[in-house]
């Protein structure tokens, strides 16, 4: 290891953890002044560019930034167990509450662990330790889970590698040894099959999903003592989705506990046991065990799930609801729905019925009542505590999923059916928008989801509500992305206003015009001249949907952006965006929320994606303004970037007037867009208000919009 990993891993910590007080300081503020926020900021992005500088010696040692000119080190085994150790310091997400491994304080950088966690993983596979490699291992793939959206098939790929591995063939001898026994049960059961849960879109991969189910049932059956009849395991182990490691009724266990196969079997687990640490190691297994039938109940909200996979999954709910339950009955209802794990069997249950049906060719109209039923009574449930509100979140986070499962099939369904569904979504999302900040957190991580819902829920909406509904539940940890937003849709609305008086040709393509003409007729009607403005304004809003989605996954701890994340996350941004505006009557919006960063013409290093063609687009004219918008906010902005110096207006002038010079046969900015913003002094002097006092106004409006 590089002989100041220390002083600059603590150090990061020391940073990591500083950076993350200061910004609570405004999140978590709800009586700040305009100059208290503004203030705040300022020294939040002043620090922040001071504790980037002082992280690259890290990131530069461990290979994970500019790696052509800084290649990874070679790292022998010791350096492994000390990465390791340091990743979790970087997030204790996941951690096992092992009695011999020390608590640390939490940093927020999951993708940081992630990436060390890797580097532990290949290191341990080359000296073949096996033991750190699948303790490594588990921590890895529960970072991929919690990043599913983009780290599902990585997941997949460590489980895949780990399960290579004969379970047998692991050593017993010390509670390491045993840890990585149950590790190894943990990705088995649950693991494996959550990442095929998320990189499921066709009927093999169905089939390779329940295949994984019936290898863990077939692991339990065969390495599993047999336990007593009185004992329900499933009722005994902890509450999956509550917390995956706390056990109950300790004193059903105790009883258990005392049956000499399941000594006998906790010893083979690790020689010289003490009592306690066999006893842990065999709650946890029952733990893992019983968590199969929760990760097989999150299959039903698969919209796609075959005829004999949802009859499978509905005869479970029916086992595990009981047959007496009696879904006409609304106090039946009202009492299940009081548990968040019976609510989940319930939505499951009518789901899964509803899929049935759906593919036999029958009404579903009588189960979308129950589905109702059960909304109304999730939508009206009191929120006094904080378990209440956590059981509110797992009520929340299954009935939204199936809405999606409606809102994906509402097209197919008779008008009676379309219109409880929707019915059903647009309540659901009516909730959603007026709860807490941490209710719509919980809401903005299921993100297919909710493009899902909001999508089929999209003509109950204007566009501009519909946009502000995406920003508002999906952005509530990032003021400095819905402040961008705001300035950009300001800077689109501007330029727009101007070019239609001052420059028709240069908004030609807008408002499906083809002509200069046609922009000018446009701009003499009241009407027609407002949408075509708030056409421009929109596309600004919406632009960095994308980005809004997946900055919960991108680390906020004031250090350099691995290649990883700039590559496999932010570069994606555009993608995801298109994707949430691909919506009828969003064409304009989807073009300039999928190619705002791609070259005017040609190609080049910043520009993505690389065949954008905008200079042959219909949308052309509005990327190319949103693209300068964005170019001109991001430079200027002293407030909320802490991964660049602040620049002044002038020298932000100054940049787009560079890149909007041809290069090789490239240019990333219109020139002629580039000109009139500079040469209008009109539109200039506006520009520059825009960029300082109305900067300033977004911050405080974003504050007051996701904190207060």
């Amino acid at each position: 290891m590089f002989d100041n990993f220390s002083e600059l891993t603590q150090k990061y910590l020391e940073n990591a953890k500083k950076y993350n007080a200061l910004t609570d300081t405004v999140q978590r503020n709800v009586n700040l002044t305009r100059g208290q926020l503004i203030d705040k900021l300022k020294t939040i992005a002043f620090t922040g560019n001071q504790i980037l500088e002082d992280s690259k010696p890290l990131m530069l040692a461990l290979g994970l930034i500019d790696k052509f000119k800084y290649p990874a080190p070679e790292f022998t085994l010791e350096d492994a167990y000390a990465l390791y150790d340091f990743a979790r310091k970087c997030n204790k997400s996941g951690d096992l509450p092992w009695s011999d491994e020390e608590k640390y304080d939490e940093i927020d950088d999951s993708l940081l662990a992630l990436e060390i966690l890797d580097i532990v993983v290949k290191t341990a596979t080359q000296y073949g330790d096996l033991v750190l490699k699948i303790r490594a291992s588990d921590r890895l793939a529960h970072h991929c889970l919690n990043n599913a959206a983009f780290l599902a098939k990585r997941g997949k790929q460590i489980c895949d590698d780990v399960l290579k591995i004969p379970y047998d063939s692991l050593p017993g001898k010390t509670f390491n040894d045993a840890k990585a026994r149950l590790t190894y049960a943990l990705m088995v059961f649950c693991y494996a099959p959550f990442c095929l849960i998320f990189d499921t879109d066709t009927e093999s991969d169905y089939d390779a999903l329940f295949e994984s189910f019936r290898k863990a049932e077939n692991f339990n059956a065969q390495y599993m003592p047999p336990l007593s009849p009185s004992l329900d395991v499933d009722t005994f182990a902890s509450d999956k989705q509550a917390d995956a490691f706390e056990t109950v009724r300790d004193a059903a266990w105790d009883k258990e506990w005392e049956k000499p196969e399941i000594k006998a079997w906790a010893a083979a687990l690790m020689e010289g046991a003490t009592r306690e640490q066999a006893r842990e190691l065999a709650k946890r297994w029952c733990n893992y065990a019983a968590n199969i039938s929760y990760v097989k109940s999150c299959a039903s909200k698969l919209s796609e799930l075959p005829p004999a996979y949802a009859k499978e999954l509905n005869a479970m709910y029916c086992g595990f609801l009981g047959k007496d339950i009696d879904p006409a009955n609304a106090e039946t209802i009202q009492k299940e729905l009081a548990d968040g794990k019976r609510a989940n069997l319930l939505i499951g249950w009518a789901l899964t019925g509803i899929i049935i049906m759906k593919q036999q060719g029958g009404h579903i109209g009588a189960l979308l009542k129950l589905l109702r039923d059960i909304s109304n009574g999730i939508l009206s449930v009191q929120q006094d505590d904080e378990e209440n509100w956590y059981n509110q979140v797992l009520r929340l986070q299954a009935l939204f999923a199936a809405c999606a499962t409606l809102c994906s099939h509402i097209d197919e369904m008779p008008e009676e059916e379309k219109s409880l569904s929707l019915h059903i979504a647009f309540n659901t999302i009516a909730y959603i928008r007026q709860q807490s900040k941490e209710v719509k957190n919980a809401i903005g991580h299921c993100r297919e989801e909710l493009s899902i819902v909001v999508k089929g829920c999209s003509p109950m909406f204007s566009r501009r509500a519909y946009i502000e509904l995406l920003m508002g539940i999906a952005s509530q940890d990032h003021i400095s992305t819905y402040a961008h937003s705001l300035v950009v849709a300001r800077l689109n609305k501007k330029i727009t206003e101007y070019a239609l008086d001052c420059a028709p040709e240069l908004v030609v393509g807008i408002s499906e015009t083809k002509t200069a003409g046609d922009v000018t007729a446009i701009a003499a009607d009241k009407n027609l001249r407002g949408a075509f403005i708030e056409e421009m304004e929109l596309a600004g809003l919406g632009h960095d949907l994308g980005k809004i989605f997946q900055i919960i996954s991108v680390s906020q701890c004031a250090r350099p952006l691995t290649e990883t994340e700039y590559s496999g996350i932010i570069r994606k941004h555009n993608e995801l965006g298109a994707s949430i505006l691909d919506v009828a009557g969003f064409e304009l919006k989807r073009g300039c929320a999928e190619k705002h960063h791609a070259f005017a013409d040609g190609s080049g290093r910043r520009g993505y994606p690389d065949d954008a063609g905008v200079k042959y687009s219909p949308y052309k004219a509005a990327i190319n303004i949103t693209h300068i918008s964005d170019v001109l906010s991001a430079i200027s902005d002293n407030l909320g970037r802490y991964y660049a110096k602040p620049r002044t207006v002038d020298e932000a002038f100054a940049q787009i007037q560079k890149d909007s010079h041809y290069i090789n046969g490239n240019v990333e900015l219109d020139p002629a867009i580039v000109q009139f913003i500079l040469e209008n002094n009109d539109l200039n002097s506006e520009v520059r208000e825009i960029l300082t006092s109305y900067n300033e106004e977004a911050y405080w409006k974003s504050y007051n919009a996701l904190c207060v």
